[in-house]
């Protein structure tokens, strides 16, 4: 039961931070707290029309959260269901949908948690591939639902202090550690 409420309070926090947009580019705040994230990784669509996807990891204790934000085509589409991390030893990881998600200046975010098995995993072992769905805001006309992977745009990224990274298991690495 503790950990059920544990859960809900992660994520009516999450949530709610969300709606409020006061994230920043290195930090998810969840009312009081910061909780310290990745750089955002850039990865690139299959399929045109909505951009690219960006992907931010956020340390909560030894669990993760991941957030995934993608444009929305002018607030007619969400990002919505599970989405599956491909990582590059050909293994995946299913996060499942809580339903936590906002949009913010025409792009659709949304919100999963990995536990500590899979964050010690990430750690270890760069994200090839994501795979999400957008779905359809009901009564929409012009909306541009389906599934999508994005592949890692870049193989490097660089950090406003002008330190190279490499790879998504990189940062979150040093971000746990």
């Amino acid at each position: 039961m503790k950990n059920q409420i544990k859960l809900f309070f992660i994520v009516f926090c999450t949530f709610k931070c969300v709606g409020q947009n006061i994230s920043s580019k290195n930090f998810i705040k969840i009312y009081n707290d910061l909780y310290p994230a990745t750089e955002i990784f850039t990865f690139q669509c299959s399929k045109e029309g909505i951009g690219n996807l960006s992907v931010q990891f956020a340390k909560d204790g030894t669990n993760g959260l991941l957030k995934l934000e993608v444009f929305n085509n002018g607030n007619t589409n969400y990002i919505g269901g599970n989405v599956l991390v491909f990582l590059e030893d050909n293994t995946k990881i299913t996060c499942i949908d809580k339903g936590i998600r906002d949009e913010n200046e025409g792009k659709s975010i949304a919100i999963y948690n990995f536990n500590t098995a899979e964050m010690e995993k990430l750690k270890n072992i760069s994200i090839s591939k994501i795979q999400f769905t957008l779905n359809a805001k009901t009564d929409v006309y012009g909306s541009i639902p389906g599934n999508y992977t994005s592949k890692k745009y870049v193989a490097l990224n660089e950090s406003e202090d002008g330190i190279e990274t490499f790879g998504t298991n990189y940062n979150i690495k040093l971000l746990f550690d």
